[in-house]
């Protein structure tokens, strides 16, 4: 200790200046761990904010993935732009009903520069551009259409029949045998040269085997749900009529969430799960 003493003594100026910089070091990384903990305290008050303000809810959520777009590209806004008179007429028919193969376990819903292709039950939504369309007589009063896709997935050929004449059976010799309207493609559609059927959904499906109780779980009104479903059962399974009720429901009192279950009336019977949140009246459906 002694020795120390002396040698600092005989050192003073050294040890000073060394003073200086631990007192400074330690200063120095003080403040940044402070810097550190302020930083990390306002980035979990933003993130907090932010879930505080995302009011989207589950149902909200689940219409804009099966009705949103895509990004168009710029290619596909120049051909959109030179769109004529039949080609939006064109769009015009094949968005106004749903196109469906396999008893509605595959379906196609068009908007003007986008679709959804829904596959037993989970929607897929693509943008496109039609770039070129050939019409040619099918002999026996109908049309034949083929139409070029410019889509996200690429370039794809599509055969379209309006289902006015023979165009949908190429063996028919009776004219105007066939009646049917229908969409083909060896690329473009899950289903591969496989004819998508025009297929008139039904307004209002019929809802069968509720209660008094459920019917006040889901908010009093029966019919709420009724148009729900029904709106939902029009793009992913266009050709059911009826839907029953399973009796058995989930109840989150939490969060105030119903979860129950209907089954189609379709070939296969599919169970719909339906989710429904009272706080905001929104129906949201898997199946």
């Amino acid at each position: 200790m002694k020795k120390l003493k002396a040698w600092m003594a005989e050192h003073k100026k050294f040890s000073v200046i060394a003073l200086c910089l631990l007192l400074m070091f330690t200063c120095g990384s003080a403040m940044s761990a402070i810097n550190v903990s302020h930083h990390r305290a306002e980035t979990a008050k933003e993130q907090h904010a932010e879930n505080n303000t995302d009011t989207t809810t589950a149902a909200e959520k689940k219409t804009k993935e099966e009705t949103g777009k895509v990004e168009l590209t710029d290619a596909q806004k120049e051909i959109i732009k030179g769109y004529d008179t039949d080609t939006k007429e064109l769009i015009d028919t094949l968005s106004s009903s749903v196109w469906s193969v396999s008893e509605g376990r595959y379906t196609l819903k068009f908007a003007d520069d986008s679709y959804v292709e829904t596959v037993n039950g989970t929607p897929t939504v693509h943008s496109y551009a039609i770039s070129r369309v050939e019409k040619t007589s099918d002999g026996y009063g109908g049309s034949l259409y083929t139409i070029v896709f410019e889509t996200d997935t690429g370039t794809h050929i599509v055969t379209y029949t309006d289902g006015s004449g023979a165009a949908v059976n190429s063996d028919s010799k009776t004219p105007g045998e066939n009646t049917i309207s229908t969409l083909t493609s060896s690329t473009m559609f899950a289903q591969k040269n496989t004819a998508y059927e025009r297929a008139e959904a039904v307004a209002n499906i019929t809802v069968k085997g509720m209660n008094s109780e459920v019917t006040k779980l889901f908010g009093g009104d029966e019919k709420a749900v009724t148009t729900a479903l029904s709106k939902w059962c029009a793009v992913h399974y266009p050709s059911v009529t009826e839907a029953t009720w399973q009796k058995v429901v989930n109840l989150d009192y939490e969060n105030g969430v119903i979860t129950t279950d209907f089954k189609l009336n379709d070939t296969n019977s599919v169970s719909v799960t339906c989710v429904y949140e009272q706080s905001t009246g929104e129906f949201s459906f898997e199946g």
